[in-house]
């Protein structure tokens, strides 16, 4: 796989993250980041010149990157503010970030989307 391919790989899977951010799809959002880590060490593994040689794409993707990481963040504040509302004791460990899909209980009793 090249530069090109990489990066071509990688905005498919910020698409298909903003999809599944918008799902609420936790499941998803972290394939897609395991994805994601494999690309990132794949490209950080190519020469400086091949890097260099896509660099107004690779800019783009950070800043792909950077908004998707926004909308998780919104998603997970937005989450956490339901689950709250109907409740819930979470954690407050700022540290502790995986994403688990709802229990199916609460999945039923919870609609994100009125």
């Amino acid at each position: 796989m090249d530069v090109v391919d990489i990066i071509s790989r990688m905005e498919k899977l910020l698409e298909e993250e903003r999809a599944a951010v918008a799902r609420l799809d936790g499941v998803e959002v972290t394939a897609l980041a395991s994805e994601k880590l494999a690309l990132a060490q794949a490209l950080e593994a190519r020469s400086r010149a091949e890097r260099d040689s896509v660099a107004p794409r690779l800019k783009a993707l950070v800043r792909g990157l950077q908004n998707n990481g926004v909308l998780l963040s919104h998603a997970r504040g937005i989450l956490s503010d339901l689950l709250r509302g109907c409740g819930a004791t979470l954690r407050n460990d700022p540290r502790a970030t995986t994403l688990r899909p709802l229990a199916a209980s609460a999945a039923r009793h919870l609609s994100v989307r009125g």
